[in-house]
């Protein structure tokens, strides 16, 4: 994207997949931040940005999150007073800002008008009908008139601000190139290259004549632009600017004055000039800061009346922001800490006097990089006031209050106090002492800048708070730090024909309401985050006092927003009506009296039960479950909410599972783990998570009789002719008769076939000069085993023809695909001919290649990359056959690709992989050589074993059965730089168990 820039941890191009208005849910993976050395702050929650891949939130002082509303990743939040605020997002190619109001719903969607790109660096609400909003302007310049060796087409990026209306007028517009040549740039931004960001405006504020105050970081200036008439005032620049109009005054460092590379620049309340000084060109060590000067304009003078370094220092390369807040202190973010490398602090708030009253630190380890910090009191009730004298002070104004009021008696020095009001629950709530009950969505903090200069009492309206039932009941709870320790109730101090709760001393801290007793139902069962609960659940909760009767609610999430069921009922339990399977709900009650309801209890989850699994095969229909061969395919019904499923089959002599295997399909191929002639069991069941569902009704089979092993003739026999022939092959326990069948291995026509019980069968009158296969199978009281292995045999006049010798191929980087391999052999006396044959060495069942060869050597081609092959040669005249050659191998060499490094065999979820074998890749030119390594899971912490290898393919042997393995390779080039690979997960073949089997005919 043009211009794009990445930083760490914020994501400002375009991304195609989020939708602002949609319904999902907010993410809940936020940072892990913690606020520290929490004093004296100013009311307010932190706006941080971007927290999270898809959603926004507040952030409290104890860090919680409050509000969180799906956003997709955003960056530039900040707020309008109290009633919306904007953020800058992308979908797809569109880059735009949202706007939201105090209920964060979005409403506007602000852009400039015209074809201008906008730019994330600055957007938001101006005055309650209109916002300002910058843009990009690139214009094509010849910069060879401007530099030499500059280009004639290069793009220069300059800035637009536009004033709008939310109905789409344009008020006022700027734009950079009609005023601030390109060669104004610092000395960091390269003129020569083809597009060039050289004014980089990053802020934009007002000062109290409605004039622009304009960052300018490619500049190092801030400039002042009349909103009348869009000239340049002033420009005031650090050293390295070339358009810097002032003297700096008491600002400057060995080899440098002023500031660089800056953010938020802005009019203070006192009428000076603040911001971020992130230092960027100035000598090292490089130290970001924030500064504020006061400013003589018409004498064109910047006094630094004060700056504030972080302890110990450090440098942001890029973003970071200054606020100033209610109570004087300011507010600062770091952005992309680059020094120290690893940092783990997002912003401080500092009062005047340089001390830290709160600090924000990320502990993930990596450092969040939050384009700006800032604070708002949007959902919250803060006020500062600060006291000079005895008086009393309500903390309240025209449409809102704290319902917080203070008598101050002695006031030693002017003393700054805060109080919050929260609509919601204290977090981490614990007691000094018995439990409360009924706690009330609602908390307050009160800090004081100075508690030792004041003493005094304080008094909370609890007869006005509309959600306090029954003020003569309630109690006060305080403890001294917010969000940490336990709440103690504070005794006495009720007023019963006021309604108020009087302190006779001043508390700073953190306070809560609760009824001292038990006021309001308690959820019971099902017990709180209960799985596998019936689709009919019974809800039980226990019995509050003064309840006429009680409101209950279940919802499929914890907000309530959209209630699934409300009831109301006078007992203290009910049957709901069949909901969805596998879905989790909440649920909360309340009583209801004459003074109306009381508050809802914390809320309880369950989630019922995942849907039932239908066995399909093997099942009792027909005769499925009767003779079940090796590799049959066990299968199922999927079932509502389950995202895996448990398969188990059990012996049903030993009384214990077989296998025991959790997968995501609705299939399962047993392959060989199952002992022949034997009786099992099976069931399935869903599983969510580590939720196990129920199991389907118990099945049971009965597996086919063992493989025959097959004696005489062997495998590639040469036999002289005789009038008959004897075939012979092992017992199989349980077999009852035996098929055999001998078959052509030209065409697989049948020469012989029979049944018989004994082990042998003599056979009379085959054909001479004739190869042919012959098989067996076992056949027992409940079916047909498998067929044997197929042997090849042929019956000759003469004494064999001699074996032939492979002469090439052999080993390793041998072509594939359309290239041609050449396979050449030694000749064998007597020979008119020769059979050739290649085997897919991963399945070697049927030949790739079988063909009858004039001479000593034959051309072929289309053969897989990165692929083991064994081939053999026989010799065969009109009148014998000889017998086979020894098997040689020959590998394939790997298929190049620009990357490299992709497993190709095992493949991932792989099954029934041998212990020993190949494991193959793709290769790449860029590699000299390679490396596999093997380890438990996808961290390879430890790593099992490293294998070399000159190409794609690396064997291996050893590996334990059944066993899930992760396997990844390594490109090492020329230089020794590695480069990993994606990681491939197999699982090796399992163990066949062994079972004791009766001999007996008809039995199992």
């Amino acid at each position: 994207m043009f211009f794009t820039r990445l930083f760490r941890n914020v994501l400002i191009p375009a991304i195609g997949m989020l939708a602002l208005w949609g319904t999902s849910p907010a993410q809940q993976s936020f940072r892990d931040l913690r606020v520290d050395r929490l004093g004296f702050a100013a009311p307010g929650y932190l706006l941080i940005a971007p927290d999270a891949y898809d959603s926004l939130a507040f952030v409290d002082h104890t860090g919680s999150r409050l509000r969180r509303t799906y956003s997709g990743i955003i960056s530039t939040l900040q707020a309008y007073g109290d009633t919306s605020l904007t953020h800058f997002v992308a979908i797809g190619t569109t880059r735009q800002f949202i706007r939201r109001n105090s209920s964060l719903a979005a409403t506007d969607t602000l852009r400039l008008s015209g074809s201008y790109p906008v730019d994330f660096h600055e957007g938001k609400m101006w005055t309650d009908s209109t916002y300002i909003i910058l843009g990009h302007d690139d214009r094509v310049v010849d910069m060879s008139k401007e530099v030499t060796g500059g280009r004639s087409d290069a793009v220069v990026r300059g800035a637009v601000i536009q004033e709008r209306t939310l109905d789409g007028a344009v008020l006022f517009e700027w734009k950079s190139l009609d005023h601030i040549p390109v060669s104004d740039a610092t000395e960091d931004v390269d003129r020569l290259q083809q597009k060039i960001d050289y004014i980089h405006v990053n802020s934009i504020n007002r000062d109290a004549n409605g004039d622009l105050i304009i960052s300018c970081r490619h500049l190092d200036e801030v400039i002042c632009v009349s909103r009348s008439t869009g000239s340049v005032l002033w420009r005031f620049g650090g050293a390295k600017s070339i358009g810097n109009q002032f003297t700096i005054i008491g600002d400057s460092i060995p080899g440098f004055k002023g500031f660089s590379h800056q953010h938020t620049a802005f009019i203070t309340s006192r009428g000076t000039l603040m911001m971020f000084d992130n230092g960027n060109l100035k000598p090292a060590p490089r130290t970001s800061r924030v500064v504020e000067y006061e400013l003589d304009i018409p004498g064109r003078k910047a006094t630094k009346v004060w700056d504030y370094i972080p302890v110990p220092r450090v440098f942001s390369a890029s973003m970071g922001s200054v606020q100033e807040l209610v109570n004087g202190n300011v507010l600062i973010g770091y952005g992309l800490i680059t020094e120290p490398a690893v940092s783990p602090l997002v912003s401080q708030e500092v009062s005047r006097a340089g001390q830290v009253v709160a600090e924000v630190n990320d502990n993930t380890g990596a450092a969040l990089a939050s384009y700006r910090v800032l604070k708002t009191t949007m959902g919250m009730y803060g006020s500062y006031k600060q006291v000079s004298a005895p008086t009393d002070v309500r903390f309240s104004d025209a449409d809102s209050t704290s319902f917080v009021s203070m008598s101050f008696k002695r006031v030693a020095k002017p003393t700054g106090v805060i109080v919050e009001r929260h609509s919601y629950a204290p977090k981490l709530i614990t007691f000094v002492g018995n439990p409360h009950c009924g706690t009330l969505p609602m908390r307050w903090v009160v800090r004081f800048e100075d508690a030792q200069s004041l003493t005094g009492q304080m008094t909370f309206d609890v007869g006005s708070m509309d959600n306090v039932e029954d003020p003569d009941q309630i109690r006060l709870l305080y403890r001294p730090l917010e969000g940490q320790a336990g709440f103690a109730p504070l005794e006495g101090g009720y007023v019963p024909n006021q309604r108020v709760i009087v302190l006779p001393m001043l508390l700073q801290g953190e306070f809560m309401l609760a009824y001292k007793d038990c006021f309001d139902p308690t959820p019971v069962s099902p017990a709180n985050n209960a799985v596998e609960v019936s689709a009919t659940p019974k809800l039980a909760w226990k019995v509050a006092a003064l309840a006429d009767s009680y409101e209950l609610q279940v919802a499929t999430n914890a907000d309530f927003i959209k209630p699934l069921l409300t009831l109301t009922t006078r007992r203290v339990d009910t049957t709901l009506p069949a909901l969805a399977n596998a879905t989790t709900f909440f649920w909360r009650v309340r009583k209801v009296h004459t003074k109306g309801p009381g508050p809802w209890s914390a809320p309880f989850s369950f989630t019922t039960q995942i849907g039932l699994c239908s066995a399909l095969s093997p099942v009792l229909v027909g005769k499925d479950t009767v003779a079940i061969q090796p590799g049959h395919v066990f299968r199922w019904t999927r079932a509502q909410g389950a995202s895996s499923y448990r398969l188990t089959i059990s012996d049903v002599a030993l009384e214990q599972p077989i296998v025991d295997i959790t997968t995501t399909a609705d299939t399962f191929n047993v392959g060989t783990r199952l002992a022949p002639n034997t009786r099992y069991t099976w069931v399935v069941r869903g599983v969510n998570g580590n939720t196990l569902g129920r199991a389907t009704a118990k099945i049971f089979l009965v597996t086919a009789p063992d493989r025959v092993s097959l004696r005489k003739p062997a495998n590639d026999a040469a036999l002289p002719f005789a009038p008959s022939t004897l075939f012979e092959w092992e017992a199989v326990p349980g077999a009852l008769r035996y098929a055999m069948s001998v078959r052509s291995a030209k065409d697989s026509s049948i020469i012989y076939r029979d049944t018989v019980v004994s082990t042998w069968v003599r056979v009379n009158s085959l054909p001479r000069n004739t190869p042919m296969l012959w098989q067996c199978r076992a056949i027992g009281r409940y079916g047909n085993g498998p067929l044997s292995d197929r042997f090849e045999f042929t019956l000759v006049y003469d004494n064999p023809l001699g074996r032939s010798i492979p002469l090439a191929p052999k080993g390793n980087d041998h072509p594939y695909g359309t290239a041609e391999t050449v396979f050449t052999w030694s000749s064998v006396q007597d020979a008119l001919r020769y059979r050739l044959q290649v085997f897919d060495r991963q399945s070697s069942a049927t030949a790739v290649v079988d063909t009858i060869v004039d001479g000593l050597k034959h051309v072929a081609s289309g053969f897989a990359p990165s692929t083991s092959y064994d081939w053999r040669v026989m010799a065969i005249n009109d009148r014998v056959s000889g017998q086979w050659s020894d098997t040689a191998r020959f590998i394939t060499r790997s298929e190049p690709s620009a990357i490299g490094l992709l497993p190709v065999f095992p493949g991932m979820d792989a099954e029934d992989v041998p212990t020993s074998g190949e494991w193959r890749f793709t290769t790449s030119d860029r590699y000299a050589r390679y490396e596999v390594e093997l380890g438990w899971d996808e961290s390879f912490r430890p790593v099992l074993s490293t294998f070399g290898s000159d190409d794609g393919i690396v064997p291996y042997a050893g590996l334990m059965d059944g066993t899930r393995y992760f396997w990844r390779a390594i490109g090492i080039a020329a230089d020794s730089t590695r480069t990993t690979g994606a990681y491939s997960v197999f699982t090796t073949v399992m163990p066949v168990v062994g079972v004791a089997h009766d001999a007996s005919p008809g039995t199992i």
